[in-house]
């Protein structure tokens, strides 16, 4: 038994480096290193750093004064553990902190939950080493981390369910951790619908559970705990948010595309988080016909898997198309929900799947193919995961990189040149940015009117926004529908700049730098009611050759060597 508690402790310790060994290029590269910048670096991060900054400087309550003419909010009860990272961090390193302590929860609460399946794991030196490689395995997915451990977390918080009959503390207490670290709108009500279906089935077969029924009650009072002021903003919101006009037909796929969306993500990754299944599905679907071939009993855990897996990827596909969000957009709390996500509770199911497959693969005496297969997995994932690793090999062998950096995406030097150029208090005007995103003056302390901004701004300052560039947006009505149907990203749009570069997934503004030789010719603006919002400078990534006619002046150009960006200071004057 010692031999095996050494060969178990072995196994996770190598497992932890293993998981830690990507995170050692954030080190290296600093503030050069690289993270994704949509749903990233333009909204979550940035907000997140004011926030932390507002909570640290006392500023109003939980209010966002700086972004999208300014937002009012309600206070949480209790601060999320990303933000109290971020308010004892700085930016980059609470992002990398929180990164790391997803990927750590994630395999920990696989092993767990793979341990109380197969306890048999403990015992047999080949049985623990593929069950932990599995849990190794799943650490190296990609987990959204703005939205917490709602994904990572999932194998913890079934077994705090399994469990909550033996065990109803810890379960109890589980339970609250991971309402506390993960998101309520994009995984936790999801969540709590398949538990309470599927308590209900096990009702009407077995009879009343009461810690059951304890356990997901719990559950769900320490969601609306630790999520406050998005349940006061539905019962007592303090503006009308631009989400009410959204138009969701507008928004979402036809039949058909619904059903291709559907069937891919039956082998492939969909949506914010990436688990790379194809090879356990393929695997699992050998696996059952290898199984029929020797009649051997398919597992029953491996039909209710299956059937779980097919029946969240033919809710989604149903939540998912013109036809049922027609009918969603009526019913005024619904129409602000992506119901369809689903979807989210698809990656710990995948790897469910990948341990009953390795499982039969055991029971079957394949241990040469089943250490292939879970080898191979661990592989595709090490690989997609190390994109910050890979800047920093280009970087050594001397290879030209042509993503951006965090340092470069933010350009605070640039920024502080501009600030100090203008010399006016950052609360006392605002700006507004033309081909550049609006994070990037944000994170540099400015008050902007434009921002992405999904989580509801006051629907009036949409409108506002709209009428200021209403000439322009007849230009293009693809733009024109991306800001009135849907609008989370508030921006100035330019009709020049999508037909020259093409907006970043129809909502973002490309990354255009000074070496571009783009510039708008005609932009059709109103840009006095620019100045009625109290915004006097205009942040272009490009030169606009109409500028004096429409209110705008250049007071001077930036750049630097360390900046990809040449931004034009425009005052704004009518």
């Amino acid at each position: 038994m010692i031999k095996n508690v050494n060969y178990i402790a072995f196994n996770i310790i190598i497992s932890i480096i293993i998981i830690i060994i990507p995170f050692l290029s954030f080190i290296i590269l600093g503030q050069d290193s690289f993270l994704p910048i949509g749903d990233g670096l333009d909204s979550n991060h940035i907000y997140l750093k004011i926030h932390a900054q507002n909570i640290k400087n006392k500023i109003g309550s939980d209010d966002f004064p700086q972004p999208v003419g300014g937002v009012k909010k309600h206070k949480d009860i209790i601060i999320s553990p990303i933000l109290l990272l971020f308010i004892l961090f700085p930016p980059l390193t609470a992002e990398v902190i929180n990164k790391l302590l997803i990927s750590l929860i994630a395999y920990f609460g696989m092993l767990i939950l793979l341990l109380y399946l197969n306890p048999q794991a403990k015992k047999t030196k080949f049985d623990f080493f593929w069950v932990n490689g599995i849990a190794l395995a799943y650490s190296l997915c990609y987990f959204w981390p703005y939205a917490g451990i709602s994904v990572a977390g999932l194998p913890l918080i079934f077994y705090a369910y399994i469990t909550s009959d033996e065990k109803p503390l810890r379960s109890i207490l589980i339970s609250a951790f991971y309402a506390w670290y993960s998101d309520l709108a994009l995984v936790g009500m999801f969540l709590l619908v398949v538990l309470a279906i599927y308590e209900l089935v096990q009702i009407i077969k077995k009879g009343f559970r009461p810690k059951k029924i304890l356990f997901i009650a719990l559950l769900a009072i320490f969601y609306i705990l630790f999520n406050t002021s998005l349940i006061l903003s539905v019962i007592d919101p303090l503006f009308v948010s631009h989400r009410a006009e959204f138009n969701l037909v507008k928004m979402y796929d036809s039949i058909k595309d619904a059903a291709i969306l559907a069937a891919k993500m039956f082998l492939f990754n969909v949506g914010h988080n990436s688990g790379y299944p194809t090879l356990i599905i393929i695997s699992f679907i050998a696996t059952m016909i290898i199984l029929l071939y020797k009649k051997k009993p398919i597992p029953q855990m491996a039909k209710k898997l299956l059937f779980l897996y097919i029946a969240i990827i033919l809710i989604s596909f149903l939540l998912n198309n013109k036809i049922w969000v027609s009918f969603q957009q009526h019913i005024p709390v619904l129409k602000m929900l992506q119901l369809q996500r689903f979807y989210w509770l698809l990656l710990p199911i995948q790897y469910l799947i990948f341990y009953i497959t390795l499982s039969c693969l055991n029971d079957l005496r394949m241990r040469k193919v089943l250490t292939i297969i879970l080898v191979l997995q661990i592989g595709i994932l090490y690989y997609h995961i190390n994109h910050n690793t890979k800047q920093v090999v280009k970087k050594v062998i001397g290879m030209e990189n042509r993503n951006i950096s965090y340092n470069q995406f933010y350009s605070s030097d640039l920024f502080e040149d501009i600030k100090n150029f203008i010399n006016k208090p950052q609360d006392s005007y605002r700006v507004v940015s033309v081909g550049l995103y609006p994070a990037v003056p944000l994170f540099n302390g400015f008050y902007t009117i434009d921002g992405y901004y999904s989580e509801g701004y006051p629907l009036e300052h949409k409108k506002i926004m709209g009428k200021m560039q209403e000439e322009e947006l007849k230009k293009n009505p693809a733009l024109a529908s991306t800001f009135y149907d849907w609008g989370s990203s508030c921006l100035l749009y330019s009709d020049d700049i999508d037909k020259k570069v093409g907006y970043s997934g129809d909502y973002g503004p490309p990354i255009i730098r000074k070496d571009s030789n783009i510039e708008i010719n005609d932009l059709k603006i109103d840009s006095k009611i620019l100045r009625q919002m109290n915004c006097q400078y205009a942040f272009s990534a490009v030169p606009i050759k109409n500028a004096n006619e429409i209110g705008f002046f250049l007071e001077k150009s930036f750049e630097n060597k360390e900046s990809p960006y040449k931004i034009y200071l425009y005052a704004i004057r009518v």
